[in-house]
């Protein structure tokens, strides 16, 4: 497998003042489809990002270990003894994911601290919910997921959260981890008081011609998320020795490549590279821009989402004015994921996620949210058998 982010060797050389490579630039501004962003690089906060995270999930009145589903399913002893053999190994960061404060996976930033402040996604205006589903979680049948993220868990805090809908995105990097949402469609009902359960998964774009999943697999699948990012997983195709540069060019093609494949609904953390040497910063810092807006043209064609972790706007805000603007001017529906690895973070909660007046402050209205009706993946012909 590739390196689990918490071996992985920080790299202390400061973050460069954030400009994103190839984008005309003018009195600090750049312009993208007719809106302004503000690149303030100057401002990144290079001590939050730079301290240690402590890897526990947020604590909760009530275990939810301790909740379990009414029905058991067959694979209920399996799932035990995975919980069981992961609190002997005590909390892991996993093969792909670095963990925030809170349990949430940071998608590729080093080293942080959640702000003091507690704020829960959930708006309280009168607009209506932006977050109303969550299609990017991982419970304890992957290998980064936290021992108390069983199925029954998720489900009952996505009800905490006040969801509408949830989906489970375990990883399935390698043939035998097909089994993983399998056991999860056996373990979890349609729908549970209220609450519409969806069972999809995480793939790998291990090359410009070549997915974890295949065809076939995928049509067992109510949705796919697919990284072009997880570089550093086992089968991913990938020079050694690549610079930032390098980095971002290679996660852009391996987008651009997701899309046109025909299996992924979502893209997940453009430019996030768990275990990387360099940060999600400096990858995107050095991301070229044309090429951005290429991966844009093609998902609003193609109906294809793209992840927007509301941790980006707290953690790297500089970023996320300048990556999400142009993808909501294309057409392209956004997926506000928490990518919990942990159920205290189910539905974005947390001090490290954004609220909902924040992202409504970036342009996000209902109708550019991605729901599972939009999904398109059944109608299109899938070219990677």
């Amino acid at each position: 497998m590739g390196r689990a982010a918490g071996q992985t060797c920080l790299r202390q050389a400061a973050i460069p003042a954030f400009r994103p490579r190839d984008m005309a630039a003018e009195g600090g501004k750049a312009s993208f489809g007719g809106r302004r962003a503000d690149l303030p690089g100057a401002r990144l906060a290079r001590g939050i990002l730079r301290r240690r995270l402590r890897t526990g999930p947020i604590q909760t009145q009530e275990p939810f270990a301790s909740r379990r589903l009414a029905t058991v399913s067959p694979d209920e002893e399996q799932g035990d003894r995975l919980i069981s053999e992961k609190k002997q190994q005590g909390p892991t960061a996993g093969p792909s994911i670095m963990v925030l404060q809170d349990g949430a996976c940071s998608a590729g930033f080093r080293e942080g601290e959640a702000p003091q402040a507690r704020r829960l996604c959930h708006g309280s205006d009168d607009l209506g919910r932006l977050i109303r589903a969550d299609w990017h979680i991982h419970t304890h049948l992957s290998d980064c997921g936290h021992a108390e993220a069983t199925p029954a868990a998720v489900i009952s805090a996505a009800q905490q959260a006040g969801l509408e809908e949830v989906g489970f995105t375990d990883h399935v990097i390698l043939p035998e981890h097909r089994e993983r949402p399998r056991i999860l469609r056996r373990q979890v009902p349609r729908a549970a008081e209220g609450l519409r359960v969806y069972v999809g998964c995480e793939a790998d774009m291990q090359s410009p011609t070549r997915a974890s999943i295949d065809a076939g697999f995928a049509s067992e699948l109510d949705f796919v998320v697919m990284s072009a990012s997880h570089l550093y997983d086992e089968g991913v195709s990938r020079p050694e020795g690549l610079t930032a540069r390098q980095t971002a060019a290679l996660c852009t093609e391996l987008m651009l490549a997701a899309i046109a494949s025909g299996l992924a609904d979502i893209i997940a953390h453009p430019f996030g590279v768990p275990a990387s040497p360099f940060t999600f910063e400096e990858i995107a810092a050095e991301a070229d821009h044309d090429g951005w807006m290429r991966v844009a043209e093609a998902a609003a064609r193609a109906g294809v989402a793209i992840e927007y972790n509301p941790v980006y706007l707290r953690y790297a805000p500089e970023v996320a004015h300048w990556l999400f603007p142009p993808l909501l001017d294309a057409g392209v529906k956004l997926a506000l994921n928490s990518d919990a690895h942990h159920p205290a973070n189910v539905g974005c909660r947390g001090p490290g996620y954004a609220s909902d007046e924040e992202l409504r402050a970036e342009g996000l209205t209902e109708d550019r949210v991605w729901r599972i009706e939009d999904r398109v993946s059944a109608g299109r012909p899938r070219r990677l058998a």
